[in-house]
């Protein structure tokens, strides 16, 4: 019976499919090893960053093909633009099919 229960539990779990990764103003020239990324990621990094070089993310983004999306008015990304620019890449990872085009503001 024991057997039985868990089957049925497991039938109600929700399984969510990873469909790309978010890096927000990732610092890898500073702290990492890796040159590139997979393509179906997205980088949100703003311009005004004064930590990170968003030039780091152009570059970074230009040698995997991923999405960079310039957004926010610093490093923290904790303002209007950046949040949203977050919000929207989660709905593409976590596939919501309204956010399938391409983010707008992205190069």
């Amino acid at each position: 019976m024991e057997d039985d229960h868990e089957k049925i539990h497991l039938r109600h779990r929700a399984v969510i499919v990873v469909r790309a990764t978010i890096l927000l103003a990732p610092a890898w020239k500073r702290w990492g090893k890796a040159r590139s990324v997979k393509k179906n990621c997205i980088v949100i990094h703003s311009p005004h960053d004064e930590y990170v070089p968003f030039e780091d993310s152009v570059e970074l983004s230009e040698t995997s093909g991923s999405r960079l999306v310039a957004a926010g008015v610093d490093h923290r990304l904790n303002c209007e633009e950046g949040r949203k620019a977050l919000e929207r890449a989660l709905r593409v990872v976590l596939g919501d099919p309204k956010y399938l085009c391409p983010i707008s503001g992205s190069r």
